[in-house]
């Protein structure tokens, strides 16, 4: 193949993942027995292009992460609030590259068990909580994510939460944390400091009432994927 060849058909993979690498989203307002709440979802698709070839790595599409996501709220009362969402991430480069010889022999297909479905049920019931709010009390009991400060990079202060890096590369920061069942309470406090914008006391308590585990990186293409 020549080099313009091989260049034309890099352009041409950049044209598809142009079209790939798109989202589209939606919201809505409804009613139920008197009560109304909200809606939203979207569609994203990913594709990775590899322009190296190795023993650890695809020259070509080597990833075409889909995620579909559904948020909705309703408020019960003037004080509680229900919000539950749904997540389906899916990598469609295992069916893309299922007899592809190449892919095979590197031992990327192994890791298809892992990465092409994410089908557990904590990873579909991204979350589900009720929210009491009274005054300066807060109260909220459910499968939550519990951080604090702002989502930079992977802070010491989440502790709450296990971290899923299977797909490190590929996914935002936003979503690296995995909700879990927990029971939290914020008090604001009335009196603080005048350095202070906000002074909040917060207690959170875990039943374990269901262990997951951090979901760590594997090494070897059989186990994790491309990266």
């Amino acid at each position: 193949m020549s080099k313009n060849e091989k260049w034309s058909i890099v352009f041409s993979m950049i044209g598809v993942v142009v079209l790939l690498t798109c989202s589209s989203a939606t919201a809505m307002d409804f009613e139920l027995f008197g009560k109304q709440g909200h809606i939203f979802g979207y569609i994203s698709q990913k594709a990775q292009y590899g322009l190296h070839d190795d023993f650890n790595a695809y020259e070509g599409l080597n990833e075409a992460l889909n995620t579909i996501f559904v948020e909705g709220d309703i408020g019960l009362t003037d004080s509680l609030r229900l919000y539950g969402a749904g997540k389906l991430t899916s990598d469609l480069i295992y069916q893309i590259h299922q007899n592809d010889d190449q892919w095979k022999r590197k031992q990327f297909d192994q890791s298809r068990d892992k990465l092409n479905i994410d089908d557990e049920y904590w990873q579909i019931l991204n979350e589900l909580h009720a929210t009491w709010v009274h005054d300066r009390l807060m109260i909220r009991a459910g499968k939550q994510i519990v951080s604090w400060g702002q989502v930079l990079g992977l802070s010491s202060l989440a502790q709450f939460n296990p971290t899923d890096l299977r797909r490190f590369a590929g996914v935002d920061l936003e979503v690296l944390q995995i909700p879990i069942w927990l029971l939290r309470t914020d008090y604001s406090m009335p009196v603080k400091p005048g350095f202070l914008t906000d002074l909040t006391l917060q207690f959170v308590f875990n039943p374990n009432a269901d262990f997951i585990p951090n979901q760590n990186p594997s090494t070897g293409n059989d186990a994790s994927g491309i990266w």
